[in-house]
């Protein structure tokens, strides 16, 4: 039960993620430095990495307008819109999805908490660890997919049926 459910987040998550990748791959490339500069400085520096998270949270309570500890669609677009802002200041650069996808995003991750609609924290954390499964996931088949394939052509191991398959899967 639980890998299905895994499978069918990612199928919901997926879609999103494509669509960020793609606004990001039109960042300048300079943007694209400065958040490289800006994980690996808050990799090695916790009190940065601290101040980062404070300022975030402090945003999400910020817009939690009526105080019931989850955003409504509503909040949750206008804490898009300033999250926006914020990485605006901070690269020189961001592009905001659209307010279609803020709503799927809203969706995808409403559904950790169904039986309570709006968006808690727990729910936003436990959507941004979709997307990171996604994202190694596709590293990860980046990087070593051409590694399996030539070792097994190298060792015979699959008919080339078999490794049309497999690449056709992948």
């Amino acid at each position: 039960m639980e890998i299905m459910k895994t499978i069918m987040m990612r199928q919901m998550f997926e879609p999103l993620m494509m669509k960020a990748m793609k606004r990001m791959s039109k960042y300048k490339k300079e943007t694209m430095m400065k958040i490289k500069e800006q994980m690996e400085a808050e990799e090695k520096n916790p009190a940065l990495h601290k101040e980062i998270m404070e300022e975030f949270m402090a945003l999400w309570k910020a817009c939690d307008a009526n105080k019931d500890d989850v955003l409504d669609l509503g909040e949750f677009k206008v804490f898009s819109m300033k999250h926006n802002e914020n990485n605006k200041r901070r690269w020189g650069e961001s592009k905001m999805g659209s307010e279609e996808e803020v709503e799927e995003w809203y969706k995808c991750c409403n559904m950790f908490t169904p039986s309570k609609d709006g968006l808690s924290m727990p729910d936003f954390k436990c959507g941004m660890d979709v997307i990171r499964s996604i994202m190694t996931r596709r590293m990860f088949y980046k990087t070593f997919r051409p590694l399996l394939e030539g070792e097994m052509m190298k060792w015979g191991c699959y008919s080339k049926e078999c490794q049309a398959k497999l690449k056709e899967a992948w």
